[in-house]
């Protein structure tokens, strides 16, 4: 790929593009290592070391997500320039701790005025200052002089599916806590959630709750929301249904 004379685009957004459209037309590892005569350990080898793929082996990709090369370059620099595409060290921390999600977000909704904030997200200074460089050190916004806070770049309006950061949300909403059973009943849910021990009904709900504003409020994406809304109204625990829980973000100092 570094013949490409194109260096505004970032691999990383590339690859993100291949991988979201290949799994729309359901080609795996091993469809593509059928038709590449190569191992399936050499498939996985090409996405980790994406920024070397001769531009052949990319073009035969390519011809497997149904498009041209040039065709995932400009899907690729479009979705960049629109600003909806995060590093890889992004995406973890947003991933990691859904709530710096929500404050990068909130920092363009409150003008990034440092008081509105900590009585937001009911921190003091130092807590949010400390949050706020997490942010930094990832270069999604800078802190600047009597503390004044610049975005690096604006937030998106939507996501594509199967993105990093949409993925990761759901993966950490159910990680360790929540088991999902296939759902025949309903194609628009992920499932039936049901409740692991040894969480006790009131941890469940209080984390439940607390994610819940950390995930279903910050994602501006309306064909998410219409998965979000059959999952959130699926949930259903041994102990009781907790279907109802309110989903309405962090809570405001009295």
């Amino acid at each position: 790929m570094n013949d490409m004379d194109v260096p505004t685009i970032q691999t990383e957004t590339v690859k993100l593009h291949l991988q979201r459209l290949l799994a729309d037309r359901g080609v795996t590892y091993r469809d593509i290592a059928e038709t590449l005569s190569i191992s399936e350990r050499s498939v996985k080898r090409l996405f980790q070391q994406f920024d070397s793929v001769p531009l052949q082996r990319l073009s035969q990709l390519c011809s497997l997500a149904g498009l041209t090369l040039n065709e995932l370059w400009q899907i690729a620099e479009k979705s960049q320039q629109s600003g909806i595409e995060f590093t890889e060290a992004q995406c973890t921390l947003f991933i990691n701790e859904p709530v710096l999600y929500w404050l990068w977000t909130a920092t363009g909704r409150t003008q990034c005025h440092w008081a509105t904030l900590e009585s937001y997200f009911d921190w003091t200074e130092a807590e949010l200052y400390q949050q706020l460089r997490k942010l930094e050190k990832v270069g999604l916004l800078t802190i600047g002089p009597q503390n004044k806070i610049v975005r690096c770049s604006p937030i998106p309006s939507r996501y594509a599916q199967g993105h990093p950061i949409v993925e990761g949300f759901k993966e950490s909403l159910t990680k360790g806590l929540l088991e999902v059973e296939s759902n025949a009943q309903d194609s628009g849910a992920f499932g039936t959630v049901v409740f692991i021990p040894p969480h006790r009904a009131d941890e469940f709900k209080a984390l439940l709750t607390k994610t819940a504003h950390e995930f279903f409020q910050t994602l501006s994406f309306e064909p998410l929301s219409s998965e979000v809304r059959p999952y959130s109204m699926g949930i259903f625990m041994r102990e009781g249904n907790y279907s109802n829980l309110p989903f309405d973000g962090p809570k405001r100092k009295k």
